[in-house]
């Protein structure tokens, strides 16, 4: 049976087995936060793992016909425990959005394909402003300490100085110019404090053979320039 542990999954139905462990994360990319957040709507007692009457009910929502809803259970329970844990929910979400654009459901790959988010009807989920940042603490006091030093002007970086840093990473070009689309938040052509620390996180996500999200997803959007919380009806 899942746990309330590190949820890591290794495919054990996958017919193209990887051996590497993948995390929730992996599966969700940059649809995270609302992957997250239909988790815990769906993990209310907060117990690491979710039944198959409540993913049955809620899985339905997609109007996806009962045998393929029956394949991606099959596929997203890994272990055939009766439950999912949060990695065997991303996948079944992300199973969901895949067959919905027109592909077959299979773990092949379920990690490097990209697709939109998955539609459940009228289901509304509220994307809180307030959501923690995925760069923690001492992550950003090392960044900031490298911004320091680089002696910015107006607590600005021009567009030079942050490539002489970030091209020291061995990252293509090709990849350093999305890193930095996405952390120029508010298009100035210069990097401020926070929006340089997003491209550092970037770089070492790029480093460990990740990709580079084509829109910055919202747990990475540093919270001096979040919104006010949206809700957004699937």
């Amino acid at each position: 049976m899942a746990t309330g542990g590190t949820s890591e999954r290794r495919f054990s139905k996958n017919p193209s087995p990887s051996l590497l462990p993948v995390r929730p994360e992996d599966i969700a990319g940059v649809h995270f936060t609302l992957y997250d957040t239909y988790w815990r709507q769906l993990n209310k007692t907060d117990n690491g793992e979710v039944d198959a009457a409540t993913a049955a009910e809620f899985l339905r929502e997609s109007s996806l016909s009962q045998s393929v809803l029956h394949q991606i259970w099959d596929l997203s329970d890994t272990e055939s425990t009766g439950f999912l844990d949060k990695c065997e929910f991303f996948i079944a979400l992300k199973l969901v959005a895949l067959v919905q654009i027109g592909n077959e459901p299979t773990l092949h790959n379920i990690t490097s394909i990209d697709s939109p988010s998955p539609s459940f009807g009228t289901r509304s989920v509220t994307i809180a402003a307030g959501g923690p940042w995925d760069i923690q603490p001492a992550e950003k006091a090392g960044y900031d300490i490298i911004f320091d030093d680089l002696i910015p002007v107006n607590n600005l970086l021009n567009g030079d100085i942050v490539r002489s840093v970030l091209i020291k990473s061995g990252l293509s070009v090709d990849i350093l110019g999305e890193i930095w689309d996405v952390s120029d938040i508010d298009g100035d052509g210069c990097l401020d404090r926070d929006e340089f620390a997003v491209a550092m996180h970037l770089v070492h996500r790029g480093l460990e053979g990740r990709p580079v999200p084509s829109s910055l997803p919202a747990s990475l959007m540093p919270p001096s320039k979040r919104r006010k919380p949206s809700l957004i009806t699937q």
